[in-house]
């Protein structure tokens, strides 16, 4: 039996989720996008621009409103479509209300970058690092109240957080585990084959909007190495910000960071600096408190 599908969400991963479900002829009813979906494939793609492409119509059965919990709202997809089955939530920037969630028949199911019940929130592949996580995860869990990503979980993907990865990297590989999780399990969803296990509450984590300040990004060297390290990598997403330090008069915007083994590459007498630029090779060394980083990709700008 087909389903009647609502699918609201932003960016490459819902653009992603939205092509799977037209591949497995299950377009949904009724697409939302985000308000401020210009139409246009930037770092991320557009949700809007694909769902034209595949015929939808601007509100008709495609709608673009991130206060989707307005009444009039709520009444506009009621006569829009009466019977919703499926919600597919995929990364909006919306919080849903009881009416909004009370628009589907079977459930509300929200695709999360988290290892859920750990990173709760906003902005997980950031705070992945400051939290100092070993492991990374995307989830596919159900919607029941106004909670934030609490509810049961019925699919989940793990993989680990490597010493090469930053904020961007942990991105581009929640879209792509995202999406394969998403494909997988389909099928399970539409048929009702699921089976929530609630979240456990003891290990969840929660970070809300505006906790993490991402007009910070002055390193401060004054830390040890492991703190600098992973501000650094938390801070790394370059279509929206770069970390960056200062070394005589210019600004030097960090695009990769790497961490060395202080004890058995560098004598301890160096630690009385706190930049050394290697003019031979175009490295940049930082001299933490206990340790040492390394930076050979960057960008320049003078001050």
């Amino acid at each position: 039996m087909n389903k009647n599908i609502l699918l609201i969400g932003k960016g490459t991963i819902a653009v992603n989720c939205l092509s799977i479900l037209k591949e497995t002829n299950n377009l949904p009813k009724i697409i939302i996008c985000d308000s401020n979906d210009l139409g246009k494939d930037t770092w991320t793609k557009s949700l809007f621009k694909k769902a034209k492409e595949l015929g939808f119509v601007e509100n008709k059965n495609l709608f673009r409103e991130t206060k989707v919990n307005k009444p009039e709202f709520i009444e506009k997809i009621r006569k829009t479509e009466s019977k919703i089955d499926i919600i597919f939530s995929i990364q909006p920037k919306a919080i849903f209300k009881i009416p909004f969630i009370n628009l589907a028949r079977d459930y509300v199911v929200n695709l999360h970058f988290a290892p859920l019940p750990k990173l709760r929130g906003v902005a997980p592949c950031s705070w992945a690092f400051l939290d100092g996580l070993k492991e990374m995860g995307v989830t596919l869990h159900l919607i029941e109240d106004e909670g934030i990503d609490n509810g049961p979980i019925i699919f989940q993907k793990l993989f680990p957080i490597r010493e090469s990865d930053n904020a961007w990297t942990l991105f581009n590989k929640c879209i792509k585990y995202g999406t394969e999780l998403f494909k997988k399990n389909l099928n399970k969803i539409l048929n009702n084959e699921i089976n929530p296990v609630p979240q456990n509450e003891k290990k969840a984590t929660y970070h809300p909007q505006g906790e993490l300040d991402f007009s910070d990004l002055a390193v401060d060297l004054n830390k040890n190495v492991d703190e600098v390290f992973n501000f650094i990598r938390s801070r790394i997403f370059p279509p929206l910000q770069l970390p960056y330090f200062i070394y005589k008069n210019r600004q030097i915007f960090i695009l990769d960071v790497k961490k060395l083994d202080v004890e058995k590459k560098y004598k301890k007498t160096t630690f009385d600096k706190k930049l050394y630029f290697d003019e031979l090779n175009k490295i940049y060394y930082l001299f933490c408190i206990d340790g040492l980083i390394k930076i050979d990709k960057y960008k320049l700008k003078d001050l």
